[in-house]
């Protein structure tokens, strides 16, 4: 009977226990993070002792390695509308930028983001008298700063993007009319709503919002410009920038995401131009740094992107007075994305060394492959490598976990320009202008997982344009 009433009295107590455990885990959401896991912690070992099992802490566990992109861009469609004020050297001026990209995986990513911004500009010229071979050089620079705004939606395929398209073109134009004339197009649209002429866009909620600071340096408009009487004139800019996008992302429930990412640019071109006509080529590069967090500020992932690009451009500029400019070009552009996903405390910790140790830059390993994206299977840089025992725990993470995929692309690009200047004293303009580029992807690389201490880029059909996939 005693042996029974003990038996009793234990099972009693286990449930007590047990009920003590779930309140327990119902109340440590609210507390402070520190406290939460030393009570949980704690919790856990009594729990264990009157079940007899081993129990979950609750701590993140590594899951198998995902090598496949996050983000790669089968086809892509841009549009830039904007206009331009000009007092003397100083220039304001408003852009509405759209994107439209079909990724891998088969989603849509629509961007729409209005930019003001603000330019100032100087000059300097000079040149030498040689008769019929006179030579003029000019010389001068530029500083642009940007501010913008804009919201991102992630759709789940292209017919859920046609189901919304209404809604999308909607939203566009009031960004636009709000844009040039901010007071009168909200208010008629207030007005038109409360008598029922007018039925405001119905877009879900977007996934990113993001806020961007940029300035950018052009040095030299253009840098060398040397003018022969036969009117033609070889031209050569480099134009420099930098910004900083800041994003709240809100595509995890329960988890809202912050993102700095940190871009350098840098772009060359070298043209001809002859009454009005004119050809150019160039060359391009660009590389960023994206810093993802966790809604508690623990870090989620870490992505390093870099592209490299060579295009060319033809048009007409008008004089001055009354312009009408007409550009058209194309361009190859190959992009690399590496990306570092921490999913354990110990994997955080590493990420935040990185950053300490590294900055904004890649671990040593991937340098290489970062520098120069290639598409060649063969030259993927020392991520291709075990980088040994010698290497910071970090380089070793990025051979055994980092995912990396790299895509070619063709583009095609259109660029209209209207405005007109004058001087009365000091110069003013006007302009407006758009711009589109289409782009789609060639050919598509992942970089499979560590087998026998090496890793090999191996094609990735779902990246490549569908017109494309039988080229290769």
């Amino acid at each position: 009977m005693r042996g029974d009433t003990g038996s009793a009295f234990s099972e009693y107590g286990a449930l007590i226990l047990l009920v003590a455990v779930l309140v327990a885990a119902v109340l440590l959401g609210s507390l402070p993070r520190n406290v939460s896991d030393l009570i949980r912690d704690g919790v856990c070992k009594v729990q264990s002792i009157v079940t007899g099992e081993e129990c979950d802490d609750g701590s993140p566990e590594a899951s198998d390695p995902n090598f496949l992109p996050e983000y790669c861009i089968r086809e892509g469609h841009k549009e830039e509308t904007g206009f331009e004020i000009s007092i003397g050297f100083f220039e304001l001026g408003q852009k509405y930028y759209f994107a439209k990209e079909t990724l891998s995986d088969g989603r849509v990513v629509v961007t729409m983001m209005p930019s003001f911004e603000a330019a100032a500009e100087a000059k300097a010229g000079g040149g030498i008298d040689f008769g019929e071979n006179s030579l003029k050089r000019e010389t001068g620079g530029s500083l642009q700063v940007k501010l913008a705004t804009g919201n991102t939606f992630f759709l789940e395929d292209e017919e859920q993007f046609q189901e919304l398209k209404a809604d999308i073109d909607k939203t566009r134009l009031e960004d636009i009319q709000d844009m040039t004339n901010p007071v009168g197009s909200r208010l008629s649209r207030w007005i038109t709503e409360k008598v029922g002429i007018y039925e405001p866009p119905d877009l879900p909620p977007a996934d990113v919002k993001t806020g961007t600071f940029g300035l950018e340096a052009e040095i030299g408009k253009p840098i060398n410009k040397w003018r022969a009487d036969n009117g033609a004139t070889p031209e050569m800019n480099l134009t420099i920038g930098t910004k900083l996008d800041v994003a709240h992302w809100y595509d995890e429930p329960g988890n809202d995401k912050t993102a700095r990412t940190y871009t350098y640019s840098g772009q060359g071109d070298l043209g001809v131009d002859r009454m009005g006509a004119h050809v150019n080529g160039g060359l391009s590069w660009s590389g960023a740094t994206r810093i993802m967090r966790n809604e508690d500020g623990s870090l989620k992932n870490i992505r390093y992107s870099t592209t490299a690009s060579g295009d060319w451009k033809a048009g007409v500029e008008g004089e001055d007075g009354a312009t009408a400019d007409v550009e058209a070009g194309g361009s190859q552009a190959v992009t690399q994305e590496i990306q570092l996903d921490f999913e354990t405390p110990e994997e955080q910790a590493m990420g935040e060394q990185l950053l300490e140790d590294r900055g904004l830059l890649p671990p040593k390993n991937v340098m290489e492959s970062m520098a120069n994206p290639m598409m060649d299977p063969e030259e993927g840089g020392d991520i291709n490598e075990d980088p040994g025992e010698d290497a910071e725990p970090y380089e070793q993470f990025a051979f055994d976990r980092a995912r990396v995929w790299q895509y070619q692309s063709d583009v095609e690009s259109t660029d209209m320009n209207f405005g007109a200047k004058a001087k009365m004293g000091i110069s003013l303009g006007a302009s407006f202008g758009w711009s589109t580029e289409d782009s789609s992807t060639t050919d598509a690389q992942i970089l499979e997982g560590p087998e026998n201490g090496e890793r090999t880029f191996v094609r990735h059909e779902p990246c490549i344009a569908e017109e494309h996939r039988d080229r290769n």
